[in-house]
């Protein structure tokens, strides 16, 4: 989660299932392990090693936590649009 646009190039290399924008500039990346973790600490800890890699938001590196899904909005304030509206949420 909050990845740059910078970094989406290298996070490609690991193949990626899903890209969205989250909201203008910052993107989610959703990862399929070739090796599911036996229990939920080694998955954890994969998703935070990755965030710390790709420099993504490590609050949201959790292996349950749940996405921006395409097609809604983006509704935290810091993202309120000149207009009044937030922006929706794109698949790449």
């Amino acid at each position: 989660d909050d990845l740059r646009r910078d970094v989406l190039a290298d996070v490609a290399e690991l193949k990626p299932c899903l890209l969205v924008e989250t909201s203008p500039n910052n993107y989610q990346v959703w990862l399929t392990l070739p090796n599911v973790p036996n229990d939920r600490d080694t998955a954890k800890s994969i998703c935070k090693e990755l965030a710390q890699r790709f420099g993504g938001d490590l609050a949201s590196a959790e292996p349950d936590h749940v996405g921006r899904l395409p097609g809604f909005t983006n509704r935290k304030e810091k993202y309120r649009q000149p207009n009044g509206l937030f922006p929706f949420v794109k698949l790449h």
